[in-house]
């Protein structure tokens, strides 16, 4: 009874050892996989921060780089678009500037040629006035003289040509026919022996050219269109400015007038 007693025991313990082990041998490698699991996880963890530091640029120093050389070429471009619009505006301000310069000249000759007309025209009329208040050359008065003053009186010839008339009123002022050289010199030069030659700068008119022409209205109303009207003014003038046509023709030629 004692020994099959005792073999039923052994196998008994021997039965017992084996979970044991096998626990033991279970939890460890539990505990190695905890640990490989552990490390895998900080690997990952290490390697998903390195990724996502490196992917999304998010690095404290390569982001800084990255705003500071946006900086300056957003600076650079701004200078430069300002530059050019500075050139551009005094470009135009030059452009402006230079037109009023030449509108300010052309009003100035303009100006400038309209006050060159009055002055002339007041010339003129002062000129004409001064010879009406010239007094008549004095000189002495002579028997012939006064044969000539009431030759002069006679009625103006009427017919032929400017010179033909002029021809024939010489002795009546007591010149020879020879005084009739000067006199042709002296009027082609003046208005070429034309009724209406008219001077446009100083307004003297007809063959003496009279200035101004309403002078020879003293000889007749139609001074503007009558030869003879003229030429008896003008060699009345002729006389009693320088006496004869060819003392009149010599200070022509020395002062372009008489």
């Amino acid at each position: 009874m004692s020994t099959p007693v005792g073999r039923h025991r052994a196998r008994r313990q021997a039965a017992l050892r084996r979970p044991a082990v096998a626990a033991t041998a279970t939890l460890s490698a539990l505990a190695v996989s905890a640990a490989g699991y552990a490390s895998a996880t900080e690997h990952g963890a290490s390697s998903a921060a390195g990724n996502l530091s490196g992917t999304d640029g998010l690095a404290p120093a390569s982001s800084s780089q990255q705003y500071q050389s946006f900086d300056r070429n957003t600076s650079s471009s701004l200078q430069q678009r300002a530059s050019r619009a500075r050139t551009a505006a005094s470009a135009r301000e030059r452009a402006l500037l230079a037109k009023r310069a030449a509108d300010a000249k052309i009003k100035q000759t303009s100006a400038s040629k309209a006050s060159i007309g009055v002055l002339r025209q007041m010339v003129t009329d002062r000129t004409g006035k001064a010879q009406d208040l010239l007094p008549a050359r004095v000189k002495e008065t002579t028997p012939d003289d006064r044969a000539s003053r009431s030759k002069r009186d006679e009625p103006v010839p009427t017919g032929g040509s400017p010179k033909a008339i002029a021809r024939a009123m010489l002795s009546s002022y007591g010149w020879s026919s020879s005084q009739f050289g000067c006199l042709d010199n002296l009027w082609t030069k003046e208005s070429g022996w034309r009724v209406s030659a008219t001077n446009g700068s100083s307004g003297a008119y007809g063959i003496p050219q009279a200035l101004p022409g309403r002078k020879m209205a003293s000889i007749g109303s139609d001074w503007r269109t009558n030869a003879a009207t003229q030429i008896k003014w003008g060699l009345g003038y002729i006389q009693d400015r320088y006496g004869s046509p060819c003392s009149a023709w010599s200070h022509s030629v020395a002062t372009n007038w008489y």
